[in-house]
């Protein structure tokens, strides 16, 4: 989808430059910026996956570790490690939230 909206803005702008007639350059101009516009939407989006699944995979490395250890651990070990799991999972909860409100600023 990327390839594809580049090129069509790459064939726009080309256009616009080889048009002589102003009204048509406009056009074309005006039809590469919204182009522009939705690859930077799309790359925003794709990002905001990205980091999304990446706090995915991090909480879930950390659950793992949290049911290997808590298996293995006894006594006051075992309160440090929970203490542990709780910050982390707690930190991945907030980043989690700040990565929603953040499009939302965007859009507004």
């Amino acid at each position: 989808m990327e390839e594809n909206l580049t090129a069509r803005s790459a064939q726009l702008s080309k256009s616009a430059a080889e048009t002589e007639d102003p009204a048509a350059r406009q056009s074309y101009q005006r039809a590469a910026d919204a182009l522009e516009g939705q690859l930077d939407h799309f790359r925003r989006v794709r990002r905001a996956r990205e980091r999304a699944l990446a706090r995915l995979h991090e909480d879930v490395a950390n659950l793992e570790r949290a049911r290997f250890s808590l298996t293995l651990l006894r006594g006051p070990d075992c309160a440090a490690e929970l203490d542990l799991l709780h910050e982390r999972l707690q930190h991945g909860a907030i980043a989690f939230e700040e990565l929603e409100v953040a499009p939302t600023r965007v859009r507004a």
